[in-house]
């Protein structure tokens, strides 16, 4: 990923309008309305459950065990 010295990433801090995707997932938007962070609910249980996450933003998106391999390893 590129870096640049005057960019900064997105942070839970510079969200300013919050929702939640049909699932019960919690969204965070800018001031511009981009999409800066998901927080995703019941992670395992859904991955043990039902396979995959599902998260609708603007479209369906699916995340499988192998995508949140490292979200889900113990700390």
């Amino acid at each position: 990923m590129p870096t640049c010295s005057t960019c900064t990433a997105p942070t839970p801090a510079r969200a300013v309008d919050f929702d939640a995707s049909p699932e019960g997932h919690a969204l965070r938007f800018d001031d511009s309305g981009k999409l800066i962070g998901v927080t995703i609910v019941n992670a395992r249980w859904l991955l043990e459950h039902e396979g995959e996450i599902k998260i609708t933003i603007l479209d369906q998106i699916h995340l499988g065990p192998a995508q949140l391999q490292d979200a889900l390893a113990p700390a």
